[in-house]
């Protein structure tokens, strides 16, 4: 009878384990084994320190390691090429923003995979503010200064981005083309690499996120000019926006997301996003992400979709108008 009872309590168990667990395609329950998120960039940076710190939490409420693996090469396309051709089994997940998601496949047209079709979105992570910054050098206090000084100059002025195509580059454009100034744009491999430029005063103007450019704001090398975001940032709120400074209805955002396999079950995606969501919003966490110049989001993975769409027809409508063309 002893032997029965406990037979019994360990089914019990189970069946309320796997009730309480969504099922992957093979009918297991999940997660039962470790979970992988890739980042198509370096490690260090901003949307780096994401994952990891993503990960950290949610082995927690899954039970199962997360580990974050590094794929950079080809402006993200080797990591998000991976993430599309993966099985479905929501064990294999992407964290990637507006280049891989809403971008790329507007600039070329022969990516080995389809970015409208062959990812499932999960949940909207994180905003990341656009500082707009000028070299102390260039005699401009404010949007009203620089405008005035493009005018003034037109296509005399330049500004760096980091790289064709990426969300600082066609920021830039698009201030340009709502302003109606002319600038001239030097690409670099990275803000890394153009921010010692932007100081010297090689280049006139930049983009950039708030955790690389601010601690040059404050030791006085580079000037803050305005804030790309619809609304003022939490982050810098004494800091004007572009929208309010001239440029009525201008808005930009650098933001990071998790996808999936577009075929991975539904139930896997709301459980990633409830846990996902939960974490990011605990008070610890947002200041962590703070502190990396990143404000957290959440929400569904339909609202993280029209994201993902909206920014897609944006960027391409202006992609078009100018006729950018990959390097």
């Amino acid at each position: 009878m002893i032997r029965l009872l406990a037979s019994l309590c360990v089914l019990s168990c189970v069946a309320t384990v796997n009730a309480q667990s969504p099922l992957t395609g093979s009918g297991q329950a999940y997660p039962s084994r470790n979970v992988r998120i890739i980042v198509g960039l370096s490690p260090g940076g901003s949307m780096d320190v994401t994952a990891r710190l993503v990960a950290d939490r949610l082995k927690e409420s899954l039970g199962q390691q997360i580990i974050v693996e590094n794929r950079p090469g080809a402006n993200g396309v080797i990591a998000a090429d991976l993430v599309a051709k993966s099985a479905p089994d929501g064990y294999l997940l992407m964290l990637a923003g507006a280049g891989s998601l809403s971008i790329r496949h507007k600039l070329d047209m022969k990516l080995p995979y389809d970015a409208e079709r062959d990812f499932a979105p999960v949940i909207h992570v994180v905003n990341l503010p656009l500082l707009l910054v000028a070299p102390v050098s260039l005699p401009v206090k404010s949007m009203k200064d620089l405008f005035a000084l493009a005018r003034a100059r037109p296509g005399e002025l330049n500004f760096s981005s980091s790289g064709v195509g990426s969300t600082t580059h066609l920021s830039a454009e698009m201030l340009a083309t709502q302003a109606g100034i002319k600038l001239t744009h030097v690409p670099y491999k990275g803000s890394s690499q153009m921010i010692p430029d932007l100081i010297a005063g090689q280049i006139s103007i930049a983009f950039d996120q708030i955790t690389t450019a601010k601690p040059h704001v404050a030791t006085g090398k580079l000037r803050a000019l305005a804030i790309s975001t619809a609304q003022r940032s939490k982050l810098m709120p004494g800091l004007a926006t572009i929208a309010e400074s001239g440029v009525p209805n201008y808005e930009s955002i650098s933001w990071n997301g998790f996808v999936a396999q577009s075929a991975t079950p539904r139930a896997v995606i709301d459980r990633l996003q409830t846990d996902i969501h939960k974490l990011i919003k605990a008070p610890d966490m947002t200041e962590r992400l703070a502190a990396i110049g990143g404000e957290p989001v959440g929400g569904t993975p339909e609202q993280f979709a029209a994201l993902i769409k909206s920014e897609s027809v944006r960027w391409g409508r202006l992609i078009d108008q100018l006729g950018i063309k990959p390097q």
